[in-house]
């Protein structure tokens, strides 16, 4: 049986914020090297599920590139992908019984990755079509 000092635990929301950093940390890169956009998506895509466990856990009470490159991921709709998982990360995030959850410095990680995701990604918003 291995000891507790032998591997790393964190919680819910430790992995949530987490997936964010790690996309705020990687998006200023994808410019450069475009093989990163793996570890963005694979950073939001993390991001949303463990917000929606947090939001699932807690509404329950249970436990649970060059510029080439970029037209061409632009093209394929990854930015708006990326877009729409970082809003649902953070929709689900910001739920009272889930941010009640989280002290002050975790809600300012959360906001601070947030921001920083999206400042280096292409993921400008695009304004909704009237019907």
């Amino acid at each position: 049986m291995a000891r507790r000092d032998d591997y790393v635990s964190f919680n819910q929301y430790e992995d949530a914020l987490a997936s964010l950093e790690l996309v705020a940390l990687v998006a200023p890169l994808v410019r450069d090297k475009p093989q990163y956009w793996k570890w963005v998506i694979v950073g939001a895509h993390n991001a949303l599920q463990g917000a929606m466990v947090c939001a699932y856990a807690d509404s329950t009470g249970t436990s649970v590139l060059e510029k080439k490159s970029a037209k061409k991921m632009e093209k394929a709709g990854l930015p708006r992908i990326i877009r729409a998982a970082l809003d649902a990360a953070e929709e689900l995030m910001r739920r009272y019984y889930v941010i009640g959850h989280m002290d002050d410095n975790q809600q300012k990680r959360l906001t601070d990755a947030l921001a920083n995701g999206r400042k280096h990604l292409p993921l400008r918003r695009r304004p909704r079509s009237r019907r």
